[in-house]
């Protein structure tokens, strides 16, 4: 993990240049989200809010206004392209898009902006490559441990402030099954948001969850481990549970 932060850290910034059409093309869908009535309308519905006073308008509500926005348009069918991660139209806007709303808040110049997304996408490869690709657990949770391990970045934190975002991440959001695509994942997208804001700001201030709590231990590598040993040893008949009930209402 301490590989892709000096990666993204001091390598060119040329060579991060892909990174851009993401910024882009996952920005536009967040605004077609945000002016049109699209899914459950969260995105939407979250700005809104803010913008009549019922929400702050922070780093917080921005993150999860944007990113459930994009969700809410991609999940009802608007048909704008959207940079993936690990093969996810969604895992690629739970990353980018927290961390382009932080980096709006802050007034980060490309740069910062280029290198946190660059953190983010290879934090969240990093643990689906040990979770699968596929599996019972919602791939919400590794994209925004991957925001947040950007938007600490942002906030000019440490390596291992981040290896603390990645942490509290963990220890909120294990567990969230991945129950189908549909028009409620914007839920899920923008409660991970939420969490992965939190995580960052915690981890800023030298909060971490102890090594003491559930599957946390005290390296990273280890958390993830058991992450992984818990999604595809522990739940190992969730999909197979989540379809009989899903084929059920259909009787």
């Amino acid at each position: 993990m301490k590989d892709y932060y000096d990666f993204c850290r001091d390598t060119d910034i040329d060579k991060l240049e892909l990174i851009d059409l993401g910024l882009i093309l996952n920005r536009r869908i967040a605004d077609f989200g945000l002016s049109n009535k699209s899914g459950i309308n969260v995105g939407k519905m979250i700005m809104e809010q803010i913008n009549s006073g019922l929400l702050g308008d922070d780093i917080h509500h921005y993150a999860m206004a944007l990113t459930a926005a994009a969700t809410d348009a991609r999940m009802s069918g608007c048909n704008l392209p959207v940079i993936s991660n690990s093969g996810s139209g969604n895992q690629g806007l739970a990353i980018t898009l927290p961390i382009i709303a932080v980096a709006e808040k802050l007034g980060s110049n490309q740069e910062e902006l280029i290198r946190a997304l660059a953190m983010g996408h290879l934090v969240s490869v990093h643990i689906k490559q040990k979770i699968g690709i596929l599996s019972c657990i919602c791939g919400c949770l590794s994209a925004s441990a991957g925001a947040a391990s950007g938007i600490v970045m942002l906030l000019k934190g440490t390596y291992p402030q981040i290896e603390y975002a990645i942490k509290n991440m963990i220890a909120d959001t294990a567990g969230m099954v991945c129950d189908g695509a549909k028009e409620g994942c914007s839920l899920k997208v923008a409660t991970t948001t939420s969490a992965a804001v939190q995580a960052a700001l915690l981890a800023k201030t030298g909060i971490c969850v102890s090594s003491n709590d559930g599957i946390i231990t005290d390296s990273i590598e280890g958390t993830i481990d058991n992450l992984a040993y818990f999604v595809n040893k522990g739940m190992q008949d969730a999909d197979s549970t989540i379809l009989n009930i899903m084929l059920n209402k259909i009787k």
